[in-house]
C-alpha cells in the first residue's frame, strides 16, 4: 500500500514542481508507516527493527515495543539523518 502511495502522489514530481507542503505530507505519511513497520517487525527481525527505529529517530526502547505503544511514534520535525541500507540490495 506505502508502494501504491508512492506511485500515485509521486513525490518526485511534487518537489520538480515546487509543491512542498503536499511533499511534506507524503513523506509524513510514509514515515509512518515505517515506524509502525517497526512495531510489526520486531518479534521476527529485532535488530533490523531497531535499527529502523534509530534511523527514524524514535525515541523508543526495546522493553517498549508493544502493539499498545503503536500509535503515533514519530514526532514531528525530527531530522531524519542519510544512513547505509539496512537491507543492502541483492545484485
Amino acid at each position: 500500500i506505502a508502494n501504491k502511495h508512492i506511485e500515485i502522489s509521486k513525490p518526485w514530481e511534487l518537489a520538480k514542481s515546487g509543491e512542498i507542503e503536499r511533499l511534506k505530507a507524503v513523506i509524513y505519511i510514509l514515515l509512518q508507516v515505517l515506524s509502525v513497520c517497526v512495531f510489526l517487525l520486531y518479534p521476527f527481525i529485532p535488530d533490523a527493527a531497531m535499527q529502523i527505529a534509530g534511523q527514524l529517530g524514535m525515541d523508543i526502547e526495546e522493553k517498549d515495543i508493544s502493539l499498545n505503544n503503536i500509535d503515533n511514534p514519530l514526532k514531528p520535525g525530527t531530522k531524519i539523518k542519510k544512513v547505509d541500507p539496512i537491507f543492502p540490495r541483492i545484485q
